[in-house]
């Protein structure tokens, strides 16, 4: 009968490693998974927040596009822009030129350009060359 105990205990003892082997094996498995799944998880909240961030920031650029089109859409918003980029007057206004601290008032003068075309060719080039 001793000799069957020990039998006994080897086998036992064979059993409990086998079942420790399996439980670790299962352990390591699930252990991985779950550290996946948390990479995975850090992932996606980073792709959010930066979806977030520039959800937030086109809502900015939006807000600012709105307050423009309200800005622009009265009739003296209009005028202003004409007058400042692109360099118009309304009819019978005056221009004011003011440079190097020294005030010019200027009524409707012809241009160099419109007195050069008023002058014949013979004289554009005699001031071409010689002036």
């Amino acid at each position: 009968m001793p000799k069957r105990s020990k039998k006994n205990i080897k086998t036992k003892k064979l059993f409990l490693n086998f079942i420790l082997f399996v439980l670790l094996f299962v352990f390591v498995i699930t252990f991985s998974s779950f550290i996946k799944a948390a990479a995975s998880n850090i992932s996606e909240n980073k792709a959010i927040s930066e979806l977030e961030n520039k959800i937030s920031e086109i809502e900015d650029k939006n807000i600012k596009i709105e307050e423009m089109i309200n800005l622009y859409s009265y009739e003296t918003s209009k005028e202003e822009v004409a007058r400042k980029d692109l360099n118009l007057k309304k009819d019978g206004e005056k221009v004011v030129v003011i440079s190097d601290n020294d005030f010019e008032i200027v009524f409707n003068k012809k241009l160099e350009s419109e007195e050069l075309n008023e002058i014949n060719n013979l004289s554009k080039w005699f001031k071409y060359f010689f002036e």
